[in-house]
């Protein structure tokens, strides 16, 4: 009675402490961008893996853009200047910053692009 307690006790421990996992991912498009937004969470932190894709013909003297993702509640709020498209009028960047996991599947992201003095602003929405 005593070993199989012990056991029972040892499979609710080590099923307690497994690392939970999960991953999310927001797209958005508007008429000059294409975003996708990857969020990696375990163990209650996140991580963030962004891709931005240019629909324009070449990179139509795209020197380099800025970028703001930002939550409708203001838990997420992240930029970046002087992002740099590749050959493939692609940017493709994992975030640094890692917060503790706040964001569902229900939070609602926007983002807004400014590069040669303009830019386009749209919702990204979750794609799971």
């Amino acid at each position: 009675m005593g070993k199989s307690f012990v056991s029972i006790l040892m499979v609710i421990l080590l099923a307690s402490c497994s690392s939970s996992e999960s991953d999310l991912k927001f797209v958005g498009e508007g008429e000059t961008w294409l975003v996708e937004l990857s969020v990696h969470q375990i163990n209650r932190e996140e991580t963030y893996h962004i891709k931005i894709f240019s629909k324009m013909n070449e990179k139509d003297g795209i020197e380099s853009f800025h970028y703001n993702i930002k939550s409708k509640d203001d838990v997420l709020d992240y930029s970046v200047n002087n992002a740099i498209l590749d050959r493939n009028k692609e940017y493709n960047h994992k975030l640094l910053s890692s917060n503790s996991a706040t964001t569902t599947e229900l939070d609602e992201l926007a983002i807004v692009i400014k590069w040669s003095g303009t830019f386009e602003s749209f919702d990204l929405n979750n794609s799971n």
